[in-house]
């Protein structure tokens, strides 16, 4: 009876662990993935998929973990912008705001870019 009681709780301790290890996982990829939206965002505006490239700033302006960062915002900033300088009538109607949408957006990563990784790029796109 003992020995059954002592499996039933290792058992026990073993399911605990396993599911700590499945939530730290989950939330691990979970922050990666959303990072990846900017990373994807910046790729898409470099091979001209600007309405792609909105779709992955989009969702990582929203999300916790991304919302912070510096990158973020100054990848909004010019995917916006090439909204706005889109010669695609189709492009240009993703957004009617996008000329104010990238300038706020390239305020906000000067705002988060603590190490001025971005400084540079940002006062030439705002001059």
């Amino acid at each position: 009876m003992l020995n059954q009681q002592m499996n039933n709780c290792i058992s026990f301790r073993l399911v605990k662990v396993i599911c700590v290890l499945f939530l730290v996982l989950v939330s691990s990829h979970l922050t990666i993935a959303q990072k990846a939206k900017v990373t994807s965002a910046n790729s898409y505006l470099t091979y001209g998929e600007i309405t792609k490239a909105k779709e992955a700033i989009d969702l990582a302006t929203v999300h916790e973990k991304s919302i912070n960062l510096a990158k973020t915002w100054f990848i909004r900033g010019k995917v916006y912008h090439s909204i706005f300088e889109s010669k695609d009538i189709k492009v240009n109607a993703l957004e009617s705001n996008s000329l104010n949408i990238a300038y706020e957006s390239y305020l906000k990563a000067l705002e988060y870019d603590v190490k001025d990784r971005f400084g540079t790029d940002i006062h030439k796109k705002l001059e």
